[in-house]
């Protein structure tokens, strides 16, 4: 890995970018073929449009692809049933068993009961059970069918005699008859619980039924018509009627149920419709990077975490929707704007929102529904976190997530049907579910800056902890140094926030970048307490190479600690390529005759590429000069920023950075104020005469 590293920083810039270009479009491409995968492909192209009677349509106007025959609606199937159970004739035989019993039940009950009562209780009995008892559940079923008529076979009279079903007892029903006609009578029936032998006595005969109901089952419905190829279902803005939606039903299934494969050249087609979508979203994609954020789309490791993002969540939703029954609902798919927006900038994370939106929705059943709720919580997500660096903001966004998904999810409710019936708990349960699987963006942020070697706000605001071990260590071992780096630590955030750069990456990066002087600290004149400097007696090449060490210390320190590499990118180039200016000029002034090797008096970078690391460079060498100066006031403090900034501007320190002369500018206005603020005139304080001495004076 080395050895390719190596051979990696000898190409030229403009070759490796190249490079990078060839590597990013192919990353680029590999995405587009696993979301092509993840795309159905058993169901041909699906009837996506949302429609509810006495609604305008709001799509496109609809024209049958072929004859269609027409399926019945969940009312028509009501409708037919409930015509064809008012013609159903059920017939019945009357079963002798269950009289029977009733008769040998009584037998044995010991009654006071006289002859003629029990006379007149036998007869009540026969009476209910001549007209009929039929089970309670049928009884009922048949209630709520309409089924009005029940056909009693009586064998012993070979007849069949017509019942209404208002007619025909239950055995509570016969019970309850029973026993109020006994009391009419003044015969006193219920010591003997006669509802433990009352049952039913009709038992249905299924020869006769069926071949008395053949004719129903030939009786034309509603689902012989057909839709013929060419005819106009509906045009757009015509209010839904029945019919309409009976169509509109019977065209959805026709797509739902057509086996595309079947047809090449219509599964090729399709096929190439969803390709050019993809390609379509993902160049769109490219292309805004390239324009806005070109940096981010020449960086492999940016491009790869887009990739990773938008087609892990197209991933995770195809296995979602086709092996459980959760739904799209309940996919936290702000994560994505989230993960974009703690690593680069709200910008790229709207852009990476929507891509990811638009591809989900060619997997989904609502895709207009499921956009819209997503794009408006994507956009809350991103305006509420604008910079996560405490845990509470996410919580924060989180609910404020599931109110904008609330409030559009019940918009749309209304704009469907203009009634809040179709809200429905378990989709706002789901929705609240899934905003807050926006919590697993901590393990997620973690994960993704291991592996990426990112920085977020988080990971800033816990190393720029002053009371963290490395830093406390470097505050006992190298005090001044430690002061100078605080100071250094707070013009930065300053000139950052000024210049609308990443204030807390700017500071932390400060707090890190002289952490190599830890080494040997009593070479640095700030930590030397005014006494002798050990370098003075060393010859100048060498004392040189020490000071520039630090560098290369610092970084074996940052890395033993494990600092991210855009702390450490802070280390390396907070000199740049500049000259140890003290050690070079000693020593060209003592060999005035002699061709010094410049190389071995600089520092070895490289130069600085943003404009956090722009700052720091010019900052610590503005913060270290300004204690050398005689007087404080606004020439000299001007006067001071303006040469070094100039001087590093000379040297070709911001070569390489993205930052401009207004920004420079702006900078030096604000180093010129902060410095004059730190150095400002103290007054004297008067001292308290001696009032003994001078009363004896006096």
């Amino acid at each position: 890995m080395n050895r390719i590293y190596k051979w990696w920083l000898h190409i030229p810039e403009q070759k490796r970018n190249e490079y990078k270009l060839i590597i990013n479009i192919c990353l680029l491409a590999i995405s587009a073929i696993i979301i092509f995968l993840c795309m159905p492909s058993g169901a041909s192209k699906r009837f996506n449009y949302e429609y509810y009677v006495n609604r305008p349509w709001t799509h496109q106007t609809i024209i049958a692809p072929n004859d269609i025959k027409i399926v019945l609606t969940d009312i028509d199937k009501q409708q037919l049933k409930d015509s064809l159970m008012r013609h159903y004739k059920p017939y019945y035989n009357i079963t002798q068993e269950a009289y029977s019993e009733v008769l040998l039940y009584l037998n044995k009950q010991k009654t006071n009961l006289s002859d003629t009562a029990m006379q007149f209780l036998v007869s009540q009995i026969e009476e209910v059970y001549n007209t009929g008892i039929l089970d309670e559940d049928t009884h009922n079923q048949y209630t709520q069918n309409k089924v009005s008529l029940l056909f009693v076979i009586d064998n012993s009279q070979n007849s069949v005699k017509r019942r209404n079903l208002t007619q025909i007892y239950t055995p509570q029903t016969a019970v309850q008859y029973i026993t109020e006609r006994c009391l009419e009578a003044g015969v006193n029936c219920e010591h003997l619980n006669i509802d433990k032998c009352i049952n039913n006595n009709l038992a249905l005969d299924k020869n006769k039924t069926d071949n008395a109901n053949k004719h129903l089952f030939s009786m034309p419905t509603f689902g012989e018509e057909v839709i013929k190829k060419g005819d106009t279902i509906i045009k757009r803005g015509t209010v839904i009627t029945n019919d309409h939606y009976r169509k509109l039903l019977s065209v959805q299934q026709y797509y739902n149920n057509y086996d595309v494969k079947q047809d090449n050249k219509r599964f090729t087609l399709l096929g190439l419709g969803r390709a050019l979508i993809i390609l379509t979203l993902l160049l769109n994609f490219a292309l805004c990077l390239w324009v806005y954020r070109p940096k981010y789309f020449l960086s492999t490791r940016a491009i790869t975490f887009f990739c990773v993002m938008i087609v892990g969540m197209v991933v995770f939703s195809w296995i979602i929707l086709n092996h459980t029954t959760l739904g799209e609902t309940i996919i936290p798919y702000i994560i994505v704007p989230i993960m974009v927006r703690v690593f680069f900038d709200a910008r790229v994370a709207m852009f990476a929102h929507i891509v990811t939106i638009f591809i989900v929705s060619l997997l989904v059943d609502m895709p207009y529904s499921f956009i819209a709720i997503e794009l408006v919580g994507g956009m809350v997500a991103i305006v509420s976190l604008r910079q996560m660096s405490r845990r509470s903001q996410l919580v924060q966004t989180a609910f404020l997530v599931f109110a904008a998904y609330a409030i559009i999810y019940i918009s749309l409710s209304l704009i469907s049907n203009g009634s809040l019936q179709d809200v429905r708990i378990h989709m706002l349960i789901k929705l609240f579910i899934s905003s807050m699987l926006l919590f697993f963006a901590y393990v997620l942020i973690f994960i993704f800056e291991k592996v990426f070697g990112f920085l977020s706000d988080v990971t800033l605001v816990e190393l720029s902890n002053i009371n963290n071990k490395l830093l406390m260590d470097f505050s006992t071992h190298a005090p001044g140094s430690f002061q100078h780096i605080l100071q250094v630590a707070s013009l930065s955030a300053t000139c950052a926030a000024e210049i609308k750069a990443n204030p807390l990456l700017a500071r932390t990066g400060a707090l890190y970048h002289d952490i190599g002087k830890m080494s040997n600290p009593s070479l640095y004149t700030e930590n030397q307490g005014g006494g002798n400097n050990p370098l003075n007696d060393i010859d100048c090449k060498k004392a040189a190479q020490i000071i520039i060490s630090h560098v290369s210390e610092g970084v074996k320190i940052a890395k033993k600690a494990h600092l991210p590499i855009p702390i450490i990118r802070f280390i390396r180039t907070h000199h740049a390529k500049s000259k140890t200016k003290f050690f070079f000029n000693t020593y060209k002034n003592s060999h005035p005759n002699e061709e010094v090797d410049e190389n071995l008096f600089k520092y070895p970078g490289p130069l600085p590429t943003t404009k956090e690391e722009v700052i720091v460079m010019i900052v610590d060498s503005v913060e270290a000069a300004s204690r050398s100066l005689k007087t404080y006031n606004e020439q000299t403090i001007s006067a001071l920023v303006n040469n070094i900034i100039n001087s590093q501007i000379d040297e070709g320190s911001m070569a390489n950075a993205e930052i401009t002369f207004k920004e420079i500018e702006i900078i030096k206005h604000t180093l010129n104020e902060r410095l004059l603020n730190i150095y400002h005139t103290r007054i004297s304080y008067p001292e308290l005469k001696n009032t003994t001495t001078q009363n004896n004076n006096n």
